[in-house]
C-alpha cells in the first residue's frame, strides 16, 4: 500500500475544494461535517452491495491507451475511472479522507500537529486493535471522531478538535488497509476525477 503524505495533502484537497467553488463563500462547518459522514455511508452502501474497484480492467484499459506502460502509470482517463474505480469501498472512503483535508486546512485547523499525531500513530501497532472489527461499527467509529472534531471547534478546544480529526484520519487509514485498499492510489485518483468535473461537482453545494 503507497503511503500518504498528509502534510502535503491536506493543503492539495482544500486548493482543489477551492477551485471548484466550494469556498466562494464560507461553508457552514455542520454542514461540511455532515458532507464527510455521508461519504461514510456510501462507503457503507458499496460495502453492501459489494462495490469493489475491478483494477485489472482499469489498468488494462489504461495501458491500452500509452506507449510505454512501464513508464507513463499516471496517465488518467476519467471515463475509465467512472467505469471501474469510482463509486467502490476505497472510492468513497478516500472521497471521506478528501472531505477531512479540504475542512482542515478550510477551517484553519492546526494541520502540524494533526499531521503528526497520525505518523505516530501509524508507528503503533496496538492502535490496530481499537478499531471495530464490523465495518459498520469501523465506520460508526470513525463518525464518532467526527463528530467529536466538530464539537470540539465549537467549544474552541483546539488540542481536543486535532485530537480527534487524526483519529479520523488514522481510522480510515487503518479501515482501508484492513480491507486490502490502496487508500493513497484512491485518492490520487478521485482527484484527478475532480478536476475534470464542473463548478460545485454541479451541486448545490
Amino acid at each position: 500500500m503507497n503511503s500518504i503524505n498528509l502534510l502535503e495533502l491536506i493543503p492539495k484537497c482544500h486548493e482543489a475544494a477551492k477551485s471548484k467553488g466550494f469556498w466562494d463563500t464560507l461553508p457552514d462547518g455542520g454542514q461540511m461535517m455532515m458532507l464527510t459522514i455521508g461519504e461514510l455511508g456510501e462507503a457503507q452502501e458499496a460495502h453492501r452491495k459489494g462495490r469493489v474497484a475491478n483494477w485489472k480492467r482499469y489498468e488494462f484499459l489504461r495501458d491500452q491507451h500509452i506507449d510505454n506502460p512501464k513508464s507513463d502509470k499516471d496517465f488518467f482517463v476519467p471515463v475509465d475511472f467512472a467505469d471501474y474505480i469510482k463509486d467502490s469501498v476505497g472510492d468513497e472512503i478516500a472521497d471521506a479522507y478528501i472531505r477531512l483535508c479540504d475542512f482542515v486546512q478550510g477551517y484553519d485547523g492546526p494541520v502540524v500537529d494533526i499531521v503528526k499525531t497520525v505518523e505516530y500513530a501509524r508507528k503503533q501497532p496496538e492502535y490496530v486493535d481499537d478499531l471495530p472489527a464490523n465495518f459498520g461499527a469501523a465506520l460508526l467509529s470513525i463518525t464518532s471522531a467526527l463528530v467529536a472534531m466538530h464539537e470540539a471547534i465549537e467549544e474552541r478546544q483546539v488540542e481536543e478538535s486535532a485530537a480527534m480529526a487524526a483519529m479520523a484520519f488514522h481510522q480510515m487509514e487503518l479501515l482501508a488497509q484492513r480491507e486490502g485498499i490502496d487508500l493513497a492510489t484512491h485518492i490520487d485518483l478521485k482527484l484527478r476525477y475532480n478536476a475534470t468535473r464542473p463548478r460545485l461537482h454541479a451541486k448545490a453545494y
